[in-house]
């Protein structure tokens, strides 16, 4: 359906609708949950394409039929329409060409574009290019807590900003931004009398039973293999290779946006072999939820089917067994500390952290290390299962 769109009209469209403008050709009026922006639709040589032109109303009405107005003169003179044709003029502008640029070249693009979205668009979002300034942005970075997201939000806005100068869509990036300082990074290990609390409290009857909960499991697979923990969290029934003992993650699964695998111990085996068969999902979701208004965004863990509620576990882990202050990520922490101590080369612990080598050696060694990495992990389980009191 196409009609003249107004700005009466566009202020109430309902979310995940869609109108096309009877003014310009092409023209589209998109509602995403709470977001409406205009995007510019045309086919060229029998295949269909999309540019995005802005966000309603950081973008007005008029703006945007402009906007279309000069790709469809780009068309009838024979040329492929580029968004650099049309130059932004607001910050929404930049950030709506950055995000078409993220959903074509980042592994997760929703994450960068929701801290955008919530932290940059209300405050700076109209501003006009030409008279944004560095203060505009510092200001807004150092306003931002916790600091963690601060300095997230001074990456992005700078990502931005270096895409738009190097794509001829603004004149000048603000650089040089003062990010604010999170502390001295964390070095938290597990002694050996931790490592048994733990062990012990997360599989109370043994190796060989089922664990306290699906997070026991969980914890101690992430020790056992040095893995992060939605590598472990999110593992489905299709990654596991017993036979091989191996877990397959593809690039969407993998930090580093490359197909890697997570080797498996022969003690990783054993608890992943008490885990109870409940679908495709090794550690599903207890009570499903469902999505809510802010959708448009990555669902979380649970909306996606696998368990949540890691913070409570961990805290009443620690509260069972009066350890202090570790995290799931002290956990991977602990077993290349501890492998590292027992002598195991630096680059074959590299290789169990899945951390990634130099290009020349990404290129022509393919899994070198692999035999000594599963005698280091076999090792490391033997030292874990004997704290622990098992055979």
């Amino acid at each position: 359906m196409a009609r003249k769109l107004t700005d009466t009209f566009l202020r109430g469209m309902e979310p995940n609708t869609e109108e096309r403008d009877t003014v310009v050709e092409g023209l589209i009026a998109r509602k995403r949950a709470d977001a409406l922006s205009f995007v510019f639709a045309f086919q060229r040589h029998g295949k269909r394409h999309k540019i995005t032109l802005g966000q309603y109303p950081g973008t007005s009405l008029a703006e945007a039929r402009d906007k279309a107005q000069a790709h469809r003169g780009a068309l009838q003179a024979g040329r492929m329409p580029h968004p650099a044709d049309t130059p932004c003029r607001s910050v929404n502008d930049l950030l709506d060409r950055y995000a078409a640029h993220l959903d074509e070249t980042a592994k997760d693009p929703a994450q960068v574009k929701a801290i955008l979205a919530k932290h940059v668009r209300p405050s700076l979002g109209p501003y006009d290019l030409t008279s944004l300034t560095r203060r505009d942005v510092q200001g807004l970075v150092d306003r931002i807590r916790p600091l963690t997201v601060a300095g997230a939000v001074g990456r992005y806005v700078t990502a931005a900003m270096n895409y738009g100068e190097r794509r001829g869509l603004i004149e000048h990036a603000i650089r040089n931004l003062e990010m604010p300082s999170t502390g001295e990074p964390r070095q938290r290990v597990l002694s050996d009398g931790e490592i048994t609390a733990l062990m012990t409290d997360w599989l109370p009857h043994g190796p060989d039973a089922l664990a306290r909960s699906q997070f026991g499991s969980i914890f101690a697979l992430c020790l056992l293999t040095g893995a992060r923990r939605s590598e472990i969290a999110e593992l489905t029934r299709a990654e596991i290779d017993v036979a091989n003992g191996v877990i397959h993650l593809s690039a969407q699964r993998s930090k580093g946006g490359r197909e890697t695998e997570v080797l498996l111990s022969s003690f990783a085996l054993r608890i992943l072999a008490q885990v109870p068969l409940r679908g495709d999902k090794v550690f599903p979701v207890e009570r499903p939820r469902t999505a809510d208004a802010a959708g448009g965004t990555r669902p979380g863990r649970a909306m996606r089917g696998f368990v949540s509620g890691f913070s409570r576990a961990v805290a009443d882990s620690q509260r069972r067994t009066k350890t202090d202050a570790w995290t799931i990520h002290d956990l991977r922490r602990t077993a290349a500390t501890q492998m590292a101590m027992a002598g195991i080369e630096p680059h074959i612990v590299e290789a169990i952290l899945n951390h990634a080598a130099p290009r020349l050696r990404m290129t022509y060694s393919v899994k070198p290390h692999e035999a000594k990495a599963r005698a280091a992990l076999e090792a490391w389980g033997t030292r874990v299962w004997g704290l622990a009191g098992w055979e």
